[in-house]
């Protein structure tokens, strides 16, 4: 059962006004449109009063969950674009596994998820017309990127949106061209870079949030759940995040860079020209922006993989996982000694189409890039790390 190595939050949330407030002054100086960015800075605002509300609200009726255990967490790590969401959304299905949905990150205290499940089912006594148009806006804000990832408020997701609640990840500094091409943001995007002190404190509060939900989910009595998270930018808070969850274990799900790095940028650059108006090319100043955080977090998974135990890691080959995910799934599994899959995830293994070529090509040369260049850049990395039991020339890689 996990202990934390920094501390969990007290009744306030540990909100980074430092970087909101240099985000958005960034945003007005690059000539963003005030409704914009105003209106941007409200919602988050209004969020984070909620989010406080609620969390005031748990010191005062329910503070039993400090003292909830839980398991892990199980960490899904690697490359955007490498298979993390795939292999996430397949473990969630084993029922000894709890990973947080959306609107738990978002809306994170017991008291707030206790009434949104009384309002739910007020609702449905109704006959469900406030769920309908929860669902309805959903398809108006997310439908759009469903080809690029599905997002809803009711299904697991990735756990950056905790940190993002706190205006501690990089998503808010990487969410628009502007935001991406200034170098004020810089520190918000390395995370290795802040004193231990402001890491442990925004990962403790993770921590609470996980805390809170295994409270929520694990009846009297019950064996705690092992907690289920994925966040490919947590590839570069290893070292944190073994401070913090020292029993935790970890997927590290390796993709060729030369693939991997161009795809993200394809991805990127696709969420912007859907939801920025006149936006149709990134810039050599934006390109470098991720290509940097992409050669952060190879060079971590290097670090990781060959300083962490096998009990505790184990490299998964994005080929691998693609051509037999039942087999990668249960080699993982049981190498972390959590044993075979259970019924529901063998179900939903079997129930798998067999993998098919992708039909997207994303190339170095659309962003400016060359596999000579960028290969110099990542070094040792662009080779797929070594398992820690099986070593560098493991079949799978």
């Amino acid at each position: 059962m996990s202990h934390p190595g920094g501390g969990l939050p007290g009744a306030l949330v540990p909100f980074h006004w430092r970087w909101f407030f240099k985000k958005y002054a960034v945003l007005l100086r690059a000539g963003e449109p005030l409704r914009r960015v105003f209106g941007e800075a409200a919602i988050r605002l209004a969020l984070l009063g909620a989010v406080q509300a609620g969390w005031l609200a748990d010191e005062a009726l329910t503070p039993g969950w400090r003292h909830a255990p839980f398991r892990g967490p199980l960490f899904i790590l690697g490359h955007q674009r490498s298979g993390t969401t795939f292999l996430h959304r397949l473990l969630a299905h084993d029922q000894r596994l709890l990973g947080l949905r959306l609107h738990e990150q978002l809306l994170p205290a017991t008291s707030l998820q206790r009434a949104l499940a009384a309002v739910a089912a007020a609702d449905a006594r109704l006959g469900g017309a406030l769920t309908a148009r929860v669902h309805a806006t959903e398809e108006r804000l997310f439908g759009p990127l469903d080809d690029i990832h599905r997002l809803r408020f009711g299904e697991v997701e990735e756990d950056e949106f905790v940190l993002w609640g706190l205006f501690a990840s990089i998503m808010a500094a990487n969410d628009t061209p502007r935001a991406a091409a200034s170098a004020a943001l810089d520190g918000l995007r390395d995370f290795a870079s802040w004193p231990t002190r402001a890491q442990d404190e925004a990962l403790g509060y993770y921590r609470a949030v996980l805390q809170k939900a295994a409270w929520r989910a694990t009846p009297s009595g019950a064996a705690p759940p092992w907690m289920l998270a994925k966040n490919p930018a947590f590839t570069q808070k290893i070292a944190a995040l073994r401070r913090v969850f020292p029993e935790a274990r970890c997927v590290l799900v390796h993709r060729d860079p030369l693939e991997a790095i161009p795809s993200r940028l394809s991805l990127v650059r696709a969420i912007w020209r859907r939801r920025v108006p006149g936006f149709t090319e990134m810039s050599v100043v934006q390109v470098e922006t991720i290509v940097r955080d992409s050669l952060r977090t190879y060079h971590a998974a290097l670090h990781a993989a060959s300083t962490i135990s096998g009990d505790e890691l184990v490299v998964v080959a994005y080929p691998a996982l693609r051509k037999d995910p039942a087999g990668e799934v249960a080699r993982a599994l049981s190498r972390l000694g959590l044993g075979a899959p259970d019924p529901a995830l063998a179900r939903a293994l079997g129930a798998l189409p067999a993998a098919g070529a992708s039909g997207h090509r994303y190339g170095l040369e659309d962003f400016g890039l060359t596999r000579e260049g960028l290969a110099a850049r990542l070094g040792d990395a662009a080779a797929p790390p070594p398992d820690p039991v099986t070593g560098p020339s493991s079949p799978r890689t």
